[in-house]
C-alpha cells in the first residue's frame, strides 16, 4: 500500500512539473541613476546629490489545464542607501486570461490613477519635486489612494473602442499583505475604480477617463473621490494634450483640481523636447492657484535613455507669499 501511495504521489508530481515546464519564465529589469539639485527659499534647505533605483521583474506565463491562459509575476525593487531597502510590494499579481478578458489579483498591477494623458519627455512633476526639504506642492501625479498600493482584484476587458475598460476593487485600503504565517496586515476601508483608456478608433488619439472612490475612515472626513479625464493627439513630430485630476479630498474643504498641459516635439530621430504646465486650485479660502512649469529634453542612445529636466514651483501649497522653488533632474536609465 505504501508503494502504491508513493507511486501515486510521483505521478502527481510529474504532472505538476510538466505543467510548469510548458510555461515561459522571463526575467527582466531596469536601472535608473540620477543627479538631483534643488533651490529653496532657505539656503540650508537647498541640496544636491545622487539617487538610484534598480528593479528585477520576474514573470511566468502559459496555459492552465482548463484551457485558460495565465500570467503571474512580481518585482523586486532596490533603492535608497548603500545597504539599500528592498521591497517586493511592486507588481505582485496572478492573472487569469480568457481571450480579451483578464481577471487579476494582486497589487501595484491593476490600472489606477497614476497616469496622465498629457505627453511628456522626462519624469512627472511630482517625482521632480520629491527631494524638496520644506516645500510641499498640492499637485499629485497619483491623486487619491487605495488602489495602487493595496491588494485587490480587477477585471480588464481589452479591445473596447480602441482600448480597454477596467474595474478594480480593494477590500482593505493600505493592505500590502502579511507574511505566510500571519495575515495581520494593514486594514482600512474599501475602494474601487473604473477606467477607460484607448483611442476611440482614431489613430494618434489617446483618451483616459477614470472614477475612483475610497471610503472615509472617520466621521470627521469625507470619502475620497477622484474624477480623472484627458486626451492627447500625436501629430507625428509633435504631440499635445491636456489632463485633469478633480479630487474630493478626505479632509473636508480641501478639494483640489489640477489641469495639466503637455507638448512634446521630436527634434531628431533620437532627441526630444517637452514642456509641461500644471495649475492646481484648492478649494480653501485665501489660497491662490499653484503653478508648476517643467522643461525637459531626452536623448535615446538605444539601450540607454538620458533625460534632463528643469522644474519651477510657484505659489507652493497655494500660498501667494511662497518663494519660488527650482529643481533640476538628470537621469540615465536602461532596461535589461
Amino acid at each position: 500500500m505504501n508503494k502504491k501511495l508513493l507511486l501515486t504521489s510521483a505521478l502527481c508530481g510529474s504532472a505538476m512539473l510538466s505543467g510548469v515546464a510548458l510555461a515561459e519564465t522571463k526575467i527582466s529589469g531596469g536601472m535608473t541613476l540620477s543627479y538631483m539639485a534643488n533651490s529653496e527659499a532657505a539656503t540650508a534647505n537647498s541640496n544636491n546629490g545622487f539617487g538610484r533605483e534598480t528593479q528585477i521583474d520576474i514573470s511566468n506565463s502559459g496555459d492552465l489545464n482548463n484551457g485558460l491562459g495565465y500570467k503571474a509575476g512580481f518585482s523586486l525593487e532596490f533603492d535608497g542607501a548603500d545597504t539599500g531597502s528592498s521591497v517586493s510590494n511592486e507588481n505582485v499579481y496572478i492573472d487569469v486570461i480568457a481571450g480579451d478578458t483578464t481577471i487579476s489579483f494582486g497589487m501595484d498591477h491593476l490600472p489606477n490613477a497614476s497616469q496622465s494623458a498629457a505627453p511628456r519627455v522626462a519624469e512627472n512633476a511630482s517625482t521632480s519635486l520629491t527631494q524638496l526639504s520644506t516645500t510641499s506642492e498640492i499637485y499629485k501625479y497619483h491623486p487619491g489612494g487605495g488602489i495602487k498600493e493595496s491588494f485587490g482584484i480587477g477585471l480588464i476587458q481589452n479591445n473596447v473602442a480602441g482600448g480597454y475598460i477596467a474595474a478594480s476593487y480593494v477590500p482593505k485600503v493600505g493592505d500590502t499583505g502579511g507574511n505566510d504565517s500571519s495575515i495581520d496586515s494593514d486594514a482600512g476601508n474599501n475602494a474601487y475604480n473604473i477606467q477607460y483608456k484607448g483611442n476611440a478608433g482614431v489613430d494618434g488619439l489617446t483618451i483616459v477617463a477614470l472614477y475612483q472612490k475610497e471610503e472615509a475612515n472617520t466621521t470627521a472626513t469625507d470619502d475620497i473621490k477622484v474624477l480623472q479625464y484627458g486626451a492627447s493627439y500625436n501629430f507625428g513630430q509633435f504631440a499635445a494634450g491636456v489632463h485633469i485630476n478633480d479630487t474630493d479630498e478626505s479632509t473636508r474643504n480641501t478639494d483640489t483640481k489640477s489641469i495639466e498641459f503637455g507638448v512634446t516635439a521630436a527634434l531628431s530621430d533620437n532627441l526630444s523636447a517637452g514642456l509641461t504646465y500644471i495649475e492646481t486650485d484648492r478649494n480653501t479660502a485665501g489660497l491662490v492657484d499653484e503653478e508648476i512649469t517643467q522643461a525637459a529634453i531626452g536623448y535615446n542612445l538605444g539601450p540607454v535613455m538620458v533625460t534632463a529636466s528643469y522644474t519651477e514651483l510657484q505659489n507652493a501649497a497655494g500660498s501667494a507669499s511662497a518663494a519660488n522653488v527650482e529643481a533640476f533632474n538628470l537621469r540615465v536609465g536602461t532596461k535589461f
